[in-house]
Order: C-alpha cells, then sequence, then structure tokens
C-alpha cells in the first residue's frame, strides 16, 4: 500500500522572526580547548553527551567530562542504548559508552570508506548502523547482518534513522525512505509515490508519522501504510537549504537547517514558522539537534557552543509595528489575553501570537509622560491598571474604564505596584496601602517608610508589604 503525503501548506505564508523560542547559550570546554561539536544525545540521567574532535564529552550544564579520547577520529554518529551510549567513529570503531568509559563493540575498516551515520536502538537490544555506502547494519547477538538494495533498500547510502512507537525503524537515503520491520524492507517512499524530493537528510518519528527533512523539498510528513494522497503540489517558498537534523514532539517541528541555522514550526492552532534571530543565528548551519523529555531542543552547529531553546517561551521584540521592547508592566487574564503597557499605550492580546489575531489598543486618557507600572486582573474581571502619578484605572469586562485618583479615596496617586486577589484589590504607593473593595478604599499605612515596593496579598484579611527596609503584615510590621 503506498504511504500517505501530507502538503504543508502553511509554509507559503513565509517565516517569522518574532516568536522564536528564547534560547540560551552553553559553552563547552575541556580546559581551555574548544572542542566542534557535531553530535549530541542525552542519557536516562539527563546527561549530555557530545561528539567531537576532542572526544566523546558528557556534561550536566556545569561540569564537563572527558570520557574517551578519540585520538585524531571524529564522532560520526550517537544514540542512547538504556544506561549507556553507544558511539561510531570515523576510523571504523563502534563503542560502547558508560560513565566510567567506552568498550569496543566492533571494528570494521569498510566504515573508514562508509561512515556511520546514524544509530538506532531496537526494543530487542539490536542495534542498527545506518551506513554512508553499505547500507543498513543490524548488530545482534548473532552477528552482523547487511540490509541493502538487493534486500530493497532503496539505495546504500542512509543519511538517517528513526523508530517509530511500534519498533519498526525508518531509513532516510539518497534514494527516498524504507521502513524496516524485523530486519526487512516492508515498504519503500520516494519521488514515484508522491514525496517532493527523493534525497532525503534527516527522520524523525510523531506518533504514526514521520517526518522527513530533504535536501531541496523542505519538510514533509508520510504515514505509512495510508493511501497515497491523489496529488502533490510543491512548496516554492522553501528557500532555507538542506534540512540535515530534525526533531519533533507536542506539535513542536524543529528543523536544523545547513545554511540558515534552527527553524521552528508550530502545527498546533497557532500554525506558523519561526526563525531564531540574533547575531549568529544564520550564520552557522544545524549539526545535530535533540529533544529534552520537557520539549525544550538542544542544538550544536559545530563549534563549543550548545544552543538550548523552549518552546514555552516566544521572544517577541515587534508585532504589528509596536515596539515591544520597552514594555512598563505585563499582566494575564481569564480571558487568556495578554496586557501590556508600553510608551506607546496600554494594549492586549491573545495569549497565542499567530496570523489573523490583532493588537487591541485599549483608550485610556492618560498623560504620554506617565508610565503605567503595574496591571493585575481580579476575580471579576477587572483590569486594574497603575500609573506613576495618575492614580489607577479600572478596565471593567463590558469595555467600560473608570479612573481613581487621591480625590476618590485613592492614598497616593504615585502607584508602584497593584496586586488582586478575589474581588479586592491593592495599590502600593509612596504613601502606603490602599485596598479597593465594595466599591470603597481603605487605606493602610505601614510602620517606618511608606513607599511600599510590592505586595503579597495572603487571605481576605491579610496582606504583606514590602517597604523601605521592613516587610510588614497589614501594620504588624518585622
Amino acid at each position: 500500500m503506498r504511504g500517505a503525503f501530507a502538503i504543508i501548506c502553511w509554509l507559503v505564508t513565509g517565516i517569522s522572526t518574532a516568536q522564536f523560542p528564547y534560547t540560551r547559550i552553553l559553552e563547552v570546554r575541556v580546559g581551555q580547548e574548544r572542542p566542534s561539536i557535531d553530535r549530541i544525545v542525552q542519557d536516562h540521567q539527563g546527561m549530555i553527551w557530545i561528539g567531537s574532535e576532542k572526544g566523546i564529552i558528557r556534561t550536566d550544564g556545569e561540569r564537563v567530562e572527558v570520557i574517551y579520547r578519540v585520538d585524531g577520529a571524529m564522532v560520526t554518529s550517537m544514540v542512547t542504548t538504556g544506561e549507556q551510549v553507544a558511539v561510531a567513529l570515523s576510523d571504523g570503531r563502534i563503542l560502547n559508552c558508560a560513565s566510567t568509559g567506552c568498550d569496543t563493540l566492533l571494528i570494521d575498516t569498510l566504515l573508514q570508506r562508509t561512515p556511520v551515520r546514524s544509530m538506532v536502538h531496537v526494543p530487542n537490544g539490536d542495534i542498527l548502523l545506518g551506513t554512508y555506502g553499505a547500507g543498513v547494519w543490524l548488530l545482534g547477538p548473532e552477528g552482523r547482518r547487511t540490509i541493502g538494495g538487493t534486500a530493497g533498500l532503496p539505495d546504500d547510502h542512509v543519511n538517517d534513522m528513526c523508530m517509530l512507537a511500534d519498533g519498526r525503524v525508518v531509513a532516510a537515503t539518497d534514494q527516498g525512505l524504507a521502513l524496516l520491520e524485523e530486519g526487512r524492507v516492508v515498504q519503500v517512499f520516494g519521488e514515484a509515490e508522491g514525496a517532493p524530493d527523493n534525497l532525503v537528510l534527516s527522520v524523525a518519528a510523531a506518533g504514526d508519522a514521520i517526518w522527513a527533512g530533504t535536501d531541496r523539498s523542505g519538510p514533509y510528513r508520510w504515514i505509512p501504510g495510508e493511501p497515497a494522497s491523489p496529488s502533490w503540489s510543491p512548496v516554492p517558498q522553501w528557500s532555507m537549504g538542506r534540512i540535515v537534523s530534525l526533531a519533533i514532539r507536542d506539535d513542536y517541528l524543529w528543523l536544523g537547517t545547513e545554511r540558515d541555522g534552527m527553524v521552528l514550526y508550530d502545527l498546533g492552532d497557532s500554525i506558523g514558522g519561526y526563525h531564531q534571530h540574533g547575531s549568529d543565528a544564520r550564520v552557522a548551519g544545524v549539526k545535530d539537534v535533540l529533544l529534552e523529555k520537557d520539549g525544550s531542543a538542544i542544538w550544536c552547529t559545530g563549534s563549543e557552543r550548545l544552543h538550548r531553546a523552549d518552546p514555552a517561551v516566544l521572544v517577541v521584540p515587534d508585532h504589528e509595528g509596536l515596539d515591544l521592547r520597552n514594555i512598563t508592566a505585563l499582566a494575564y487574564d481569564a480571558r487568556d489575553r495578554i496586557w501590556f503597557a508600553t510608551p506607546e499605550g496600554l494594549f492586549h492580546h491573545a495569549a497565542a501570537f499567530a496570523e489573523g489575531l490583532t493588537v487591541t489598543r485599549v483608550p485610556l486618557q492618560i498623560d504620554p509622560r506617565t508610565p503605567i507600572v503595574s496591571m493585575a486582573a481580579s476575580a471579576d474581571g477587572t483590569m486594574w491598571v497603575g500609573t506613576f502619578g495618575q492614580g489607577v484605572f479600572a478596565i471593567r469586562p463590558s469595555g467600560q474604564i473608570s479612573h481613581f485618583t487621591e480625590r476618590n479615596g485613592l492614598i497616593n496617586d504615585n502607584v508602584l505596584v497593584v496586586r488582586s486577589l478575589g474581588n479586592a484589590a491593592w495599590f502600593g504607593t509612596l504613601a502606603g496601602v490602599s485596598e479597593f473593595r465594595d466599591g470603597v478604599f481603605r487605606d493602610h499605612v505601614p510602620k517606618g517608610s511608606s513607599f511600599i515596593y510590592d505586595l503579597l496579598p495572603l487571605s481576605e484579611s491579610g496582606i504583606l508589604s514590602a517597604t523601605d527596609g521592613s516587610v510588614c503584615l497589614h501594620q504588624l510590621c518585622h
């Protein structure tokens, strides 16, 4: 049965640089040496294993330990095998490594000419080696077995492999994909079957689906066993070069490109594609990428740097012409909206930033020289907005706006912090604390300094306040 091919039609909308997740950089050094990191995997304890010309290195993000010196060879592939890590070297050695060192599993000079580019550890304990020129090797208790062109493999040049949840393995070759089951080729998928590109450089599995990164046609999805699509339309907008590594989890598709760095696609409700921004983000091609258990992605680019991005944290420097780099206050309401204040005014937006979702400006009558410094939403849906100089504003769910100052009972118009608990709102000012409950302001002036920099409501009758040198529970100071 021919495989199903899904067209990624959202690629035509282009790539945004505004939403790429917040990325941190970890520099790995062996003493004063800077390794060129080409391969990375994570073991069962969460430790990162690194393959470089300096050797096989292990790190927890702080400590760096050299497990094995490779003596002039290169690490060409790595895979976790239970509590250990299997490593392929360019000199034909296959090693099995633990924290105490490495043992040799196999030495074959043929692997010097046909290097191992990918390895998979299958449930029965066997290790599959994807070689570039000698097909797939299966290493098991009974020795070595080769799966090549005579066994139905589309091409002996294997670039990558991945394993489906049911234990089947997919090999990406220069002439398409091959589905392997119990050491046999059971299905192939290439241009003759509807794929956009025979030359597949990277693969990853997500449930029953296989995602493939190609040489010239971007990514595509293949579901083995389902009927093929009646037609396929190419994606002419793909222009970011070869996809040499990819990973997918929870609707996030990470694409490591050879020329343009890392690209992230959100396949969920907020469909879109995002490109990392930054000074060195687009000059170094990605070598390898892995996903941590929490969904964060780690990738290497051939330098001593590891890049780590968390998809739960997005960086939005600008949106719809608004400069979001100078936000003075931020809040979230029960309607899944983000409220933010900038020198240009007060705005709110849906929690997701995607096509069709726009910014709404709130029409506050406020001096542009007066900053909004803090906001909080109360349980009834009112958004309380504190300013330094013009008191506070209450924005009701209906859109009605009320303005309160000292003339209305607020203790001071210079607000430093706004907090809420239930339907009550609390305001820390330069003259103490004001509580707004049931339409009435009540004042609380702690002993000592009356400058209130932060508040923490504890209950309907108690609140902690941080002042110029003391912490107070209402008027009881320590």
